[in-house]
């Protein structure tokens, strides 16, 4: 081998070199993409579930403030009906009261 077949030698063997490290650049630099891509993707999707989940939450939250709305509206009914039915009663019994002691100082006379 003479001095220009070793120099073109080295010459593709260099460039052949350096295409394979082009290319596995290349590579690297696709694979980095994919990987940025997915890590994107995934944020997103993550963000998408948590926002799903708060309105969710926040629609539990105006059902349950609505319920509960609800039993203190029917809790004040039942209350007013209980006082006024203890105001019958102590009326009805005030009237008795009174009956029996016109009864007995009618009995005394």
């Amino acid at each position: 081998m003479n001095g220009e077949q070793v120099v073109e030698e080295m010459e593709t063997h260099d460039g052949a070199a350096l295409r394979h490290l082009k290319e596995t650049v290349r590579a690297l630099r696709d694979r980095l993409e994919e990987n940025q891509s997915e890590k994107e993707e995934a944020v997103q999707r993550a963000v998408r579930e948590t926002k799903d989940e708060i309105r969710q939450l926040r629609q539990t939250i105006r059902v349950l403030r609505a319920e509960l709305e609800s039993q203190r509206i029917s809790y004040q009914g039942v209350l007013q009906e209980q006082r006024r039915l203890a105001c019958a009663e102590i009326r009805e019994l005030e009237a008795t009261v009174i009956e029996l002691r016109r009864r007995l100082e009618q009995a005394e006379e």
